[in-house]
């Protein structure tokens, strides 16, 4: 069932827009308590099978930074009726599905960040940090996530950050 149209529902897909608008592909917003099929990749919130392959440059997740987050899980989960799963680590990582393919998440690990930051599918997370700095981008070195994939946070040349996320099992802890 999808969401009814509304102004904080356009200025989401506004902000989607702009941020997928080089890829050529676009998340389809659903609300979380859709209980279609999972076949998404990293943590599934709704108990269904995780990915084997994704689709490079498909947008993964969506990061919404917030120095409350319980705050911020109130807001998000009451406007659009999504539930979050926290994850441990070194810092607060609550992650929910707007579809079968696409995840948003809350996290503190960036104490004043503002703005929403797109993650996309990439095969290989080397070879998509290294394209993004031939392209005139920059990336970091790419980082694990145990038992689930590889990130890398970039920027395009114009400064707007973006990650890359590969799927992987066997990742390994950070070292």
């Amino acid at each position: 069932m999808r969401p009814r149209n509304g102004p904080v529902l356009h200025h989401l897909r506004t902000t989607v827009d702009a941020m997928t608008r080089h890829v050529g592909t676009r998340p389809r917003l659903y609300r979380a308590n859709d209980q279609s099929a999972y076949d998404g990749a990293g943590p599934d919130v709704r108990g269904g099978n995780r990915r084997e392959t994704s689709v490079s440059g498909e947008p993964a997740h969506f990061e919404i930074p917030a120095d409350d987050t319980g705050q911020a899980q109130e807001f998000w989960g009451s406007l659009f009726g999504w539930k979050f799963e926290s994850f441990p680590g070194p810092f607060e990582y609550h992650m929910t599905r707007i579809d079968d393919r696409t995840g948003i998440a809350i996290t503190n690990m960036e104490p004043g960040k503002r703005g929403i930051r797109p993650y996309f599918y990439v095969d290989d997370i080397k070879a998509g940090a290294e394209r993004v700095i031939e392209l005139g981008g920059s990336a970091d070195q790419p980082r694990p996530v145990p038992s689930m994939g590889w990130f890398a946070i970039c920027s395009d040349p114009g400064g707007n950050q973006f990650g890359l996320w590969q799927n992987d099992e066997a990742a390994p802890p950070p070292e």
